[in-house]
């Protein structure tokens, strides 16, 4: 078997990769707004900084604790991914409303992540703006959107694929 042959069957079929990359896409999305919303200042701290502050002060100025931070959310974010899609395989099937479910995954990771695990002893960052929780809720629906999204994308790419080799 070539590489062709196995990138075009095996790996996508393999949970863990789809579930990585679906993570990593809706976090680029959840990145795009939430650094907006920091730029313009209306967000105190992106989650990166919440990230890099169980290892370090999280100064974005530092290159060493910016390269940390983005390296620990797209982590966590393909965590996530791989996550949701063994929820949506437990669950039920992946084909069906998987953008509402995809919103739905976002709004708990919200109240998981931000409202939970930001608060634990080891995340030493403990400032947030007035608007911040709300905003924040906002960027997780954005990335369970863009995890949705991309599962949607993925589907439809192997069942074309599927179709166009008879399978």
């Amino acid at each position: 078997m070539d590489v062709k042959e196995w990138v075009d069957g095996k790996m996508y079929e393999d949970k863990i990769i789809r579930g990585a990359v679906c993570g990593v896409f809706g976090n680029v999305l959840k990145n795009i707004l939430e650094f907006t919303l920091w730029k313009v200042g209306w967000l105190q701290h992106p989650l990166s900084h919440f990230a890099t502050s169980m290892f370090m002060h999280p100064n974005h100025d530092i290159f060493f604790g910016s390269w940390l931070g983005f390296l620990m959310d797209y982590i966590y974010g393909a965590f996530l991914g791989v996550a949701f899609i063994f929820l949506l395989f437990f669950f039920g099937n992946e084909e069906w409303f998987v953008l509402t479910k995809g919103l739905l995954y976002g709004a708990f990771v919200w109240l998981f992540s931000y409202s939970g695990i930001r608060v634990l002893p080891v995340i030493t960052l403990r400032s947030v703006g007035e608007l911040d929780a709300v905003l924040e809720f906002l960027v997780h629906l954005t990335f369970g959107l863009g995890l949705g999204l991309a599962l949607e994308r993925w589907r439809r790419y192997r069942q074309s694929s599927q179709t166009a080799s008879g399978r």
